[in-house]
């Protein structure tokens, strides 16, 4: 549907072990409009397309914890005034390639977490600011352009 903030895509979300892994789960709202994934390892998106019917200021993706991560050629949809349209939180061994989106953020991936490590970025086509943020825990040697 879109319509969320900012403040939606800081949401903590717990840890759930003893509950069955489904949206509601977790609360109204998840941090991402697209998918948001954590503790996965091989998790592979390719030609994945999004559409929204309103802006929302969440990112499309976001993955913590995770290891062999792969988004490719996917399109992804306009929105304007977010943070990022990608995050990634302790991620190791990334690959973001050949997407595209018009979509106009301060960042096309966010990078987060002292654990990163091996985050490749390659043909990416965005309207953001910055191709790649790095917080502030983030050893700048993670990226691989």
């Amino acid at each position: 549907m879109g319509g969320g903030t900012v403040e939606n895509s800081r949401v903590e979300v717990p840890e759930a072990i003893d509950k069955y892994p489904e949206v509601k789960t977790f609360g109204p709202t998840i941090p991402a409009y697209g998918l948001w994934a954590r503790h996965v390892k091989g998790l592979k998106l390719n030609h994945i397309t999004f559409h929204l019917k309103s802006n929302d200021l969440r990112p499309a993706f976001i993955c913590e914890d995770g290891k062999d991560i792969q988004i490719s050629n996917c399109k992804i949809p306009p929105t304007n005034g977010s943070e990022s349209i990608i995050s990634l939180v302790d991620v190791e061994n990334a690959e973001i390639k050949s997407n595209e989106t018009k979509a106009s953020a301060n960042a096309f991936v966010r990078v987060q977490g002292s654990k990163s490590k091996s985050v490749r970025l390659d043909n990416n086509k965005s309207k953001s600011k910055k191709q790649v943020e790095l917080a502030s825990d983030v050893n700048p040697a993670v990226v691989i352009k």
